[in-house]
């Protein structure tokens, strides 16, 4: 077994790397899982960001795409999860705008499943009314 130097990825780093499917956690989600990808390969990090304008992939873009789209299913939750493969399966760069859309984003969607959220939400037997509004807000 590897001696950790404190340098680059850990087997312990996973796990706070791990996306738990909760919206208000997905920016902080994203920044940690992309300097992730960072560590472990620049290259993967260039293959799941959208293309710069007038800037060609690299010639290994299929393969760090692919890498970068496995590295990326093994930090989701089912939810997220099912999102992703349904309609970007390893494509990293294609999964990514999804979650973002989904998670992110403020348009009609996004706005639609907050609304459910909300509307569907009832207080649980254990808590006190100051805490269920909090989690309403």
């Amino acid at each position: 077994m590897a001696t950790s130097t404190g340098y680059g990825p850990s087997d312990t780093n996973w796990r706070s790397i791990h996306f738990n499917g909760l919206a208000e956690s997905y920016n902080m989600w994203e920044v940690r899982f992309l300097n992730y990808l960072y560590t472990l390969d620049p290259a993967l990090q260039k293959a799941i960001l959208p293309a710069e304008p007038g800037v060609k992939d690299d010639a290994d873009y299929d393969i760090k795409n692919k890498r970068a789209f496995a590295e990326m299913v093994q930090r989701l939750d089912e939810r997220s999860l099912h999102l992703v493969v349904t309609d970007a399966n390893n494509n990293a760069r294609g999964s990514l705008n999804i979650l973002r859309n989904y998670y992110a984003s403020s348009e009609k969607p996004r706005i639609l499943t907050l609304y459910e959220e909300l509307t569907t939400l009832r207080m649980n037997a254990d808590e006190d009314v100051t805490d269920y509004i909090i989690r309403a807000e």
